[in-house]
């Protein structure tokens, strides 16, 4: 008897709408020109940004900067690891969207980010010796980084502001350690949702 009512519930049923359809992942494109602190601060950056869940997103990306140090470029020193700029990084920046109503016309988010990369830095010490044919001596080392970013976009194509902080560890040839360095980098990308 219970295995009849088992069976009869289960093929004469309706459909059980519990659960709500999936959320667009919302993979936004972008592609723009990024400026970091430095002799040469104008470069290119970009990547893939998806939404996870209604709060959560992830970026990956990366940004360079394409023109060369000017030969005899000077920086001002306070402390040895002052003599190190950001030139180029990939990354990888989880981040947690503010919730807010959106208006009919346009959208727009709030990202905060925290992530890790992996981070190209220039030694502009006039003493340092490059062990290649180049004349800037380069340190690569991971980092963290923290930062925000301003989405405004209309039905598909938009802008994205962006600020970061890179944390870098260097190997540092003065104090023969490592060195935290702290570098700046912003952003200006138009974005591209598919």
């Amino acid at each position: 008897m219970t295995m009849t009512l088992l069976l009869a519930s289960t093929l004469f049923t309706g459909d059980a709408l519990a659960g709500r359809p999936a959320m667009d992942p919302q993979v936004r494109m972008h592609l723009g020109v990024s400026a970091v602190q430095g002799p040469s601060p104008i470069g290119l950056m970009g990547g893939l940004d998806s939404r996870l869940t209604r709060s959560l997103h992830v970026d990956i990306g990366g940004m360079g900067t394409l023109t060369p140090i000017p030969e005899g470029a000077e920086v001002e020193v306070e402390v040895d690891t002052d003599y190190y700029r950001l030139r180029h990084g990939i990354y990888l920046a989880p981040g947690v969207r503010i919730p807010h109503r959106q208006p009919s016309a346009f959208s727009w988010d709030v990202i905060f980010r925290f992530g890790g990369a992996v981070t190209w830095s220039a030694d502009l010490d006039p003493e340092a010796v490059s062990l290649t044919t180049d004349r800037v001596r380069h340190a690569i080392g991971p980092a963290g980084l923290g930062g925000v970013d301003l989405m405004i976009r209309g039905e598909k194509v938009g802008v994205r502001a962006s600020g970061k902080g890179f944390a870098s560890w260097v190997y540092d040839p003065h104090s023969q350690d490592n060195a935290l360095v702290i570098s700046p980098q912003v952003g200006l990308e138009a974005l591209y949702q598919f």
